[in-house]
């Protein structure tokens, strides 16, 4: 089973916060233009382009704004300032924890956090955008809260991804070819889901599903994380 995204992030991060694991080769190809929203999921013709603002924009594999695979502490403290870069211990799964840096701290809807490799911390291993709802978006308008509809819809294509509800929950797997290729993201179900339980337990667990799965797109789950990886040597 593919785990481009989870399996990466937990073995290399986790398992003494020293593998020398290098993530999986991931689709480089050209962003697409930025789409808008369609009335249908299903509508994967030539969506219409509409401008996205640069400030906050993840490219997939490069770059977190200003943020890339050679970053400092002290070149982020140049760019963003000393007071919105804090360093401190990040959250990587399985209970363990490992130092890094978060930029912006005080406010939710930008923050970002780093981590640098343990055998080589003048290079970035992994940027990282948590939560419910962020400013930071990729060129086609992905961001905290897209909808699973929505991915689908912005990738022209539907999607492969592990199920619900443990460590590596809801990481995109495959994106069979479709415009998103290159992106790390994962997704969540909201606490106000009305599926019954039965239903509900076809899109959990450790299996790959398809985004076009009638209960996934039923509880039409959203990004709660973005990441941007980078091996240790190129």
């Amino acid at each position: 089973m593919k785990r481009t995204f989870a399996a990466f992030l937990l073995l290399s991060l986790v398992s003494g916060c020293s593998v020398k694991q290098e993530p999986p080769p991931v689709a480089t190809s050209t962003p697409p233009a930025p789409v808008a929203a369609t009335s249908s999921p299903q509508s994967w013709a030539t969506p219409d382009p509409t401008p996205q603002s640069s400030d906050f924009l993840i490219i997939p594999g490069k770059s977190v704004g200003e943020i890339g695979r050679s970053s400092t502490y002290e070149s982020l403290v140049k760019t963003y300032g000393e007071r919105n870069v804090l360093k401190t211990k990040l959250y990587v799964g399985e209970g363990m924890e490992k130092e890094g840096v978060t930029v912006f701290p005080d406010d939710k809807t930008t923050m970002v956090e780093i981590f640098w490799w343990d055998e080589d911390p003048s290079v970035v291993q992994m940027i990282r955008i948590q939560g419910e709802n962020s400013k930071w978006h990729t060129p086609q308008g992905v961001t905290l809260g897209t909808t699973v509809k929505d991915l689908e819809r912005l990738n022209e294509k539907p999607f492969k991804l592990l199920g619900l509800g443990w460590d590596y929950g809801g990481s995109v797997t495959n994106w069979s070819g479709g415009a998103l290729d290159g992106l790390h993201a994962r997704v969540q179900a909201g606490a106000d889901s009305n599926v019954g339980e039965e239903a509900f337990a076809e899109i959990m667990g450790d299996k790959e599903i398809e985004s076009s799965n009638s209960v996934l797109q039923e509880v039409n789950p959203t990004v709660f994380e973005i990441a941007v990886q980078f091996p240790l040597s190129e």
